[in-house]
């Protein structure tokens, strides 16, 4: 049933004509709304995908980055009209900041992402990297999982171990800069092993 239909049932029943009026300017206002959020959430959706595209066929990386950070932008303005939309005040406008901040995040996440020059971090949730885009090309990719089962990961490599056997490393100094070196290791056991060098 249209509105017009809808707004001529209620003049049948002894409605106001002014409460009429109202009424089917808020429902005009929320077609519209929605509209706006179906179009804005196909544009979004558009660019993610785009970005995607991008980066897969080893596009370049700042506009991957932008596309991601359009994507970003256009979903923080949907979530944050959702939440206004969704809660009564004044805890709609502490959603929707708290939305509008978070999606200033991500996007600025997005903007600090430099990996053509390496990076080494843990993430705190997904995030999309793009590799490769260094002038070379090459790089090696090596992605552990932390909170969760390590099953394409790097198991055991040589450089895991020598990783994990540094951080158990500890050089003492003593005395002057050309005196002796101590050097001790806790091996995986639990057994410290020292030597002196130079003494």
């Amino acid at each position: 049933m249209s509105l017009e239909e809808q707004a001529e049932m209620f003049r049948l029943a002894g409605a106001e004509e002014v409460e009429i009026e109202r009424w089917v300017a808020e429902k005009k206002m929320a077609i519209n709304e929605a509209y706006m959020a179906y179009k804005l959430g196909s544009v979004a959706s558009l660019l993610g995908a785009f970005s995607q595209l991008n980066s897969a066929s080893k596009g370049n990386a700042i506009l991957t980055k932008r596309l991601a950070q359009g994507e970003a932008i256009i979903n923080t303005y949907l979530g944050a009209t959702k939440a206004l939309a969704a809660g009564v005040p004044p805890w709609n406008f502490v959603q929707a900041a708290a939305v509008t901040v978070a999606g200033l995040a991500s996007v600025a996440k997005i903007e600090a992402q430099k990996f053509a020059t390496g990076a080494d971090y843990v993430t705190t949730g997904p995030e999309m990297i793009m590799v490769g885009d260094n002038p070379g090309g090459r790089e090696r990719v090596s992605v552990t999982p932390l909170s969760s089962p390590n099953i394409n990961g790097p198991q055991g490599d040589i450089e895991g171990a020598i990783v994990r056997a540094l951080s158990n490393l500890r050089i003492n100094f003593s005395g002057t800069t050309v005196g002796p070196v101590e050097i001790s290791m806790m091996n995986e056991e639990g057994t410290l092993l020292r030597s002196v060098v130079g003494a």
